[in-house]
């Protein structure tokens, strides 16, 4: 059987997800799940998590790069230490690129 009893053979590849990128003020996006109606949010520790409702954990600002890379930082939260911001990145085929910790 596969990964959780899902019939998954590792390494998988997970199925499409499709966003929708709502501009919610200058430069700041919401990010809703074009099937289920739920938010991308982000809350003080960089942790992503699923909202069910628009909070002000769900808004991010972004910054296209050369590479046409997009990064998303919190608008909202900071790291507490360095005073930097936590993002998410993903790259031009809209896969989330991994970063350090």
């Amino acid at each position: 059987m596969g990964i959780g009893g899902l019939g998954y053979r590792y390494p998988f590849s997970p199925p499409p997800a499709h966003f929708n990128l709502i501009p919610v003020g200058l430069r700041v996006v919401t990010m809703q799940s074009a099937k289920l109606g739920h938010y991308v949010a982000m809350n003080a520790e960089g942790l992503l998590y699923s909202s069910l409702h628009f909070t002000a954990d769900c808004r991010f600002k972004g910054c296209i790069f050369k590479n046409y890379c997009v990064l998303y930082a919190s608008a909202l939260y900071r790291q507490r230490h360095s005073g930097r911001a936590w993002y998410m990145g993903l790259d031009k085929e809209g896969r989330v690129m991994k970063g350090n910790r």
